[in-house]
């Protein structure tokens, strides 16, 4: 069987998507340093299957804006218990899209406090530098490069949660906020955008939750 590369048609690119959100990155950098433990036990009242998604949101969310992405799916049927640094760390994250390419190049650097100092290289165009003042944007093309910066979760891989797109020759400063379990809107997948109309429960880190379903499957938080 003869195959050929991978090659879309003038028509096929004029309709795909102009901004493909990142999903995932490795990490070269061992963490020297941990957050606060984050943990939330999720008990529901009977078997309803509740389907969640799990995400990370910067302090300054509404100011922000940027996207909340999908970096960990969860079904609850009994208990469940999810230590956060354990399970599911969160990650400095950051991403490059070329025009016209399939998708970005990411990396991430572990997270341990909004101060952390690093160097993060995207490709041989664009490194981008973090320290106590947020992320420090070089100058590049913007008509040809996409570059986004905030939160991944996971570990092997690192999965994008939160995503600001940012321009060349600037600062953004992106603290972050905490861990969302989200109430699934449907059949959503690692990488899938967040709504703001979707049913979520926010867990600052540091804190030990408790995510309580009643009869009727809602859902309500509170600490330890």
């Amino acid at each position: 069987m003869k195959t050929t590369p991978f090659s879309p048609t003038p028509a096929e690119i004029a309709q795909a998507n102009p901004r493909f959100t990142p999903v995932a990155a490795d990490t070269l950098y061992a963490a020297t340093a941990y957050p606060p433990t984050t943990t939330v036990t999720i008990k529901p009242a009977q078997d309803y299957a509740i389907a969640l998604v799990a995400t990370f949101f910067p302090s300054d969310l509404a100011q922000l804006g940027g996207e909340r992405i999908v970096a960990g799916l969860q079904t609850v049927d009994t208990n469940v218990y999810i230590a956060f640094n354990r399970d599911l760390p969160v990650s400095w994250f950051a991403s490059i899209y070329k025009a016209g390419e399939i998708s970005p190049n990411a990396a991430a650097f572990p997270y341990s406090s909004d101060a952390d100092s690093f160097i993060l290289p995207l490709n041989k165009a664009v490194t981008l530098t973090h320290d106590s003042a947020g992320w420090h944007i070089p100058s590049y093309d913007a008509t040809l490069y996409k570059v986004t910066v905030g939160f991944g979760l996971g570990s092997d891989p690192i999965f994008c949660a939160y995503a600001l797109q940012v321009s060349p020759v600037s600062t953004a400063v992106v603290a972050a906020g905490g861990f969302q379990l989200v109430r699934d809107a449907g059949g959503q997948e690692i990488g899938d955008v967040i709504s703001v109309a979707e049913e979520a429960w926010s867990m600052p880190i540091g804190g030990q939750y408790i995510l309580t379903f009643d009869a009727s499957g809602n859902g309500t938080l509170s600490t330890r």
